[in-house]
C-alpha cells in the first residue's frame, strides 16, 4: 500500500495487491488495480501481459483472454502472451482455439519442447466413464 501511496504508477505494487484482492475474493479490488495499471501504461504490452497472467494464475480465464489479446494488439510477436492466451483457451475449455495459437508458435519455434508438450497434452483424449454393454431392466421375481 505504501508503495502505492508513493508512486501510484508502479504497476508491479498494483498488480501485487489486485493479486491478493483476488485470493480475498474482492474482484472488483482487484480489477480497480489491474485497470489502473493498465491506464499507467496504455502502450506496454507487457502491462498487459502481467494483468492477463495474474487473472490466468488465478483462473479467470476470460479476463486473462481479453488481457493477453490487447497485450498481442501492441505486439503481434510476443510469443509469451500467446503461449498464456493459449493456455487461457484451454482453461476456458476451448481446446480448438488453444491448439490453434499453439500450432502456429511451434510453425515459428520448431522443436520447442514446451510448447510441444502442450500440444501433446491438448491431445490426449478425456477417458469417458466405462458404462456395461448390457443393462439389465427386466425387474427380477
Amino acid at each position: 500500500k505504501l508503495s502505492i501511496e508513493a508512486k501510484p504508477d508502479f504497476i508491479t505494487a498494483l498488480l501485487t495487491r489486485a493479486d491478493v484482492y483476488i485470493k480475498e475474493s474482492k474482484l472488483d479490488l482487484a480489477t480497480v488495480d489491474v485497470q489502473s495499471a493498465v491506464s499507467y501504461y496504455p502502450y506496454d504490452s507487457n502491462s498487459y501481459y502481467s494483468a492477463g497472467l495474474l487473472y490466468l494464475q488465478n483462473k479467470l480465464y476470460t479476463d486473462s483472454i481479453s488481457y493477453f489479446e490487447n497485450a498481442l494488439k501492441i505486439n503481434s510477436k510476443f510469443a509469451n502472451a500467446r503461449y498464456n492466451l493459449a493456455l487461457a483457451y484451454k482453461g476456458a475449455g476451448d481446446i480448438s482455439k488453444a491448439k490453434e495459437i499453439l500450432n502456429a508458435l511451434l510453425l515459428e519455434n520448431p522443436g520447442n519442447k514446451v510448447i510441444s508438450a502442450e500440444i501433446e497434452n491438448l491431445n490426449i483424449p478425456v477417458q469417458a466413464p466405462e458404462v456395461p454393454q448390457e443393462i439389465n431392466t427386466k425387474a427380477k421375481n
